[in-house]
């Protein structure tokens, strides 16, 4: 599935476009690899799950990307049960290859980023 087709499953939780970039950055989709997208995606349904349990009408995700080898997820109003699931997801970032989603470990030689085997060989 690509970001865009996860951030359109999802409008409760990434909003709706056309998107305002001085409110969220969604209007450029996630800045991560593909390897992480199932981990959003689980997140995603939880959230959603969430929100609309709650009638969170102010939670929005604004930005999805990779900062210093991990996912990083910023929202609006959030909750401690909805801070949890995104620390979670986080974890399971950084040992989650970012480009193929096999696992992987992190590497600091230059950027820093988590690869599996292969990936690290094929970018070597």
């Amino acid at each position: 599935m690509t970001s865009k087709e996860i951030i359109e499953k999802y409008p409760k939780v990434f909003g709706t476009p056309p998107y305002d970039p001085m409110k969220s950055l969604m209007c450029f989709g996630f800045d991560c690899g593909e390897g992480w997208y199932p981990i959003i995606e689980d997140l995603a349904e939880k959230i959603n799950e969430i929100v609309e349990r709650d009638n969170l009408e102010d939670f929005c995700v604004v930005q999805v990307k990779e900062k210093f080898g991990s996912l990083t997820i910023y929202c609006r109003a959030e909750t401690d049960e909805i801070h949890s699931l995104i620390n979670e997801a986080e974890r399971k970032s950084i040992s989650t290859c970012e480009i193929c989603g096999a696992p992987g470990s992190m590497i600091t030689k230059g950027w820093i980023s988590v690869l599996c085997d292969d990936c690290r060989s094929r970018l070597n």
